[in-house]
């Protein structure tokens, strides 16, 4: 740890010291001289800090005496010690330098540490402060978006590469990505992320800016104390009126080489290690992401059902079966419940409203013979759940007059009876068949809730408390209108498996999640798509609810994109939640995400942008998105999925990830190129025939042949113009297998599903032999599971088998 300050007290001294965190073999370095802070890259300044300063009894006091326009800063901070100290925390073994300020007169009491650390990876620096001495008040205004310590407050250096990388952050609902660090600021804002768009792909620089804790309580501004541009400036925000003796907190800079998945992956391995140092967090399971489920919110055919609604779903369930869809849960969410006004969908009580009236949830459940997921956003201003309207829990209350609360007046569980509430309401909802539970506008349920902005200590009991409740009862949680500061908060929250990274299926465009997913998939929890029609519903979707009825169901409704949606549903990794009328589903198409009893096949990580499209020279004039099967270590295959393009892309070695390892590490593998020079093997769903047994491939793969070393490169295929000339959002589904065995065989695995080597089918890595490959084939009971190989034959064109 770093020592702690030695001092004289009442004595307050500017001590003049220069102090350095540099080690010339690490990539990352971090200099310091008194208030002067620095970060540089490979011996390179990429970051200059502007000083210290920290706003109290509505005051800014400052480290530097330069306000602009030349108005003098009322307050003083003064430096009384700064020592290097050393040690290990969460993050690694680090160095690093402290210095402690005095804020105001000597005799105020106030005080604040801060503290650069440097981690002997050479890839983090973590900026601290902490209150040492008296609690700070008066530290609130009326600009949320404005932070009451600027500790780090960075700028890039001239000549960095920074100045023209290419840039990611997230904000606001459903984490949307952000291209520009100007829209990436607030308290819903989240990581800025640098790429060197002048590198190549696979080794291009990468700098992540991160909060590190109290997450839900942060800002960031590109606005210092004294009005000069700041590119990178986090903190408390301006909506907290004091910071108690002993408050500190953590920001991470974070460094990578290895291109923007490779750095978001190893920056969100460290982030949930040292959030949970006994080994990572360790989510809930959960039957919404295992299994294909029914799905009842916006967008949904019944999500506005108005009468017989529990007998109308009974009748869907038995036309899925009949069809042969075997659904493992139904989500039971949209109009359905009791409300009271005051804000959208809200809660009054857990009682179904009169369009159910024939039986009760309870019944409902067990007619349906399949566990359901509830739904409650946030509890309606007259909820008879609260004291105040004669109830049982002490609830507090929202502000509509806060910015983008005006149609949000509700009620949540204060902070300290949070769990004691919940616990209540899971087993309420067990009672009903409840398996899984879904909250909803986290974005207002934290901004327009002044108990909760108001307090760092305040919304972290509430969200603990929550999260203890949903953990005691076995009940995981999915979060939906959910901000990237609510995703961060999720390390400490095991029970929250999934946040919706898609707008709502209702209004359109809910294929868009490529560059949200990034994040949530980097912090261990899975992306979710918003439910979807496995066929056209239009005819009746205006009529039943399903979109608008006057503007009619957006074009991305159409037949045409229906697949689209379904593989995206199963590529995210999270919940496959389809919405379609009785005797509307296609069932040939969901049967493509699933094994006969509903079990899901999903790829090892969440679908993504690959990295080329953060590269100038080599972005895709389109959406090219990207997973993978097997292991990190051993990747079997890769799935490329691509729409919306309007010129031919290629797909190169340097856009696969995980990076191809040649030989693999998959059993039985040896360190000697495969017979023929035969390198991958690729399928296009749409322009190539089944694969026939004991036939030649050569028309249902395509084999490329890389002789020597595998560069990065190195191409592979050309992705279409477009799928189909129905609709620029028809997807374009191939899939990349690498030829692992020296014997050159392959296994494809199961073609006629979207994720063809999925470990829900194949549970364990296949093995190399010396005349063949032998594998694991799981399945349900009286399931058939066709599965596809390649064998080598002596002219060289491999054959299926």
């Amino acid at each position: 740890m770093c020592a702690n300050p030695m001092k004289d007290a009442g004595v307050v001294a500017l001590l003049t010291v220069v102090l350095a965190v540099y080690v010339d073999a690490l990539p990352l370095n971090v200099r310091m001289q008194g208030d002067a802070y620095s970060v540089d890259l490979n011996n390179k300044q990429i970051f200059s800090g502007l000083g210290v300063a920290v706003f109290t009894e509505q005051t800014w006091y400052a480290s530097r005496n330069n306000a602009l326009d030349g108005d003098e800063i009322e307050g003083k901070l003064s430096m009384s010690h700064q020592a290097p100290c050393s040690g290990r925390d969460t993050i690694g073994i680090f160095t690093g330098t402290e210095t402690v300020w005095s804020v105001g007169a000597a005799d105020s009491g106030m005080e604040i540490q801060t503290t650069v650390k440097l981690y002997d990876s050479g890839t983090a620096v973590a900026f601290t402060y902490n209150i040492t001495g008296r609690e700070l008040t008066g530290t609130n205004s009326e600009n949320a978006t404005n932070v009451i310590t600027n500790f780090p407050a960075l700028t890039i250096a001239a000549d960095s590469f920074l100045t023209n990388a290419s840039f990611l952050s997230w904000r606001g609902t459903f984490s949307g990505a952000q291209s520009s660090p100007h829209s990436s600021v607030g308290t819903t804002s989240g990581p800025h992320v640098y790429v060197n768009s002048e590198a190549d792909v696979e080794s291009a620089d990468v700098v992540i800016l991160s909060y590190f804790d109290h997450f839900m309580s942060s800002s960031q501004t590109n606005q210092a104390y004294n009005g000069d541009h700041a590119d990178w400036l986090p903190g408390i925000s301006q909506s907290v009126p004091s910071l108690p003796t002993n408050f500190s907190q953590t920001f991470l800079l974070y460094y990578g080489n290895e291109g923007l998945t490779m750095a978001m992956y190893k920056w969100g391995q460290l982030m949930q290690s040292a959030h949970s140092p006994s080994g990572g967090v360790k989510r809930m399971a959960d039957i919404t992401l295992e299994k294909i489920g029914y799905q009842t919110d916006n967008g949904a055919m019944y999500c506005f059902c108005s009468k017989d609604c529990a007998v109308t779903l009974l009748s869907e369930k038995k036309y899925l079966d009949d069809i042969g869809v075997h659904i493992g849960y139904l989500s039971h969410q949209g109009d359905w419940w009791l409300g009271g006004g005051g804000a959208p969908w809200c809660v009054g009580e857990w009682t179904p409203n009169r369009r159910y009236d024939v039986m009760t949830v309870s019944q409902f459940q067990q007619k349906l013979g399949v566990p359901i997921q509830l739904y409650a956003p946030y509890f309606c201003n007259s909820t008879l759940y609260a004291k105040s309207n004669g109830g049982n829990f002490t609830m507090v209350q929202s502000n509509s007059s806060l910015p983008g609360c005006n149609m949000f007046v509700f009620k949540d569980a204060a902070p300290d009876t949070a769990y004691h509430f919940y616990a209540w309401l899971f087993h309420l909802g067990k009672t009903m068949g409840m398996v899984s539970f879904e909250p909803d506008f986290l974005n207002q349920n934290y901004n327009c809730m002044p108990a909760f902005r108001e307090s760092p200590a305040a919304i972290e009991a509430f969200m603990q408390g929550q999260n203890r409740a949903a953990i005691e009862s076995g009940i995981p949680q999915q979060w939906c209108m959910a901000t990237p500061t609510n995703v961060l908060s999720s390390l400490d929250l095991p029970s929250v498996t999934n946040f919706r990274v898609s707008n709502d299926f209702y209004y359109g465009g809910s294929y868009n999640i490529g560059e949200s997913s990034i994040l949530i998939w980097a912090l261990g929890v899975a992306p979710s798509k918003d439910t979807f029609w496995s066929t056209d519903n239009s005819p009746l979707g205006p009529e039943m609810g399903g979109c608008d009825r006057k503007r009619g169901c957006p074009a991305d409704h159409n037949n045409a994109t229906c697949e689209l949606h379904t593989i995206l549903t199963i590529l995210s990794m999270g919940p496959v939640g389809f919405s379609d009328a009785i005797g509307k589903s296609n069932a040939s198409l969901l049967m493509r995400t699933c094994r006969l009893d509903g079990t899901l096949l999903k790829p090892a990580k969440s679908v993504t942008t690959v990295d080329a499209a953060f590269n100038p020279a080599r972005a895709p004039a389109g959406r090219v998105y990207s997973t993978y099967c097997g292991s990190l270590s051993a990747p079997t295959a890769y799935v490329v999925l691509s729409f919306s393009l309007v010129e031919s892309w290629t797909v190169t070695v340097a856009d696969l990830w995980p990076p191809v390892s040649m030989p693999s590490q998959i059993p039985g593998a040896e360190d000697q190129p495969p017979p023929h020079n035969t390198t991958f093997v690729y399928r296009t769903r749409w322009n190539q025939p089944a694969c026939a047994h004991n036939q030649s491939a050569a028309g249902c793969v395509s084999s490329v042949a890389m002789p020597g070393t595998i560069k990065p490169n190195m191409n592979i295929l050309d992705l279409p113009l477009r799928a189909s000339k129905d609709s620029d959002l028809t997807p374009c589904l191939s899939t990349i297998w690498p030829v692992l065995c020296s014997s050159g065989w392959v296994l494809l695995g199961e073609l006629g599903k979207y994720v063809p080597l999925s470990s829900q089918r194949f549970p364990s890595m296949y093995e190399c032999t010396s005349d063949g490959i032998s594998f694991d084939v799981i399945g349900s009971a009286n399931e058939t599971v066709d599965v596809t190989a390649l064998r080598p034959s002596p002219d060289g064109v491999p054959a299926s088998h």
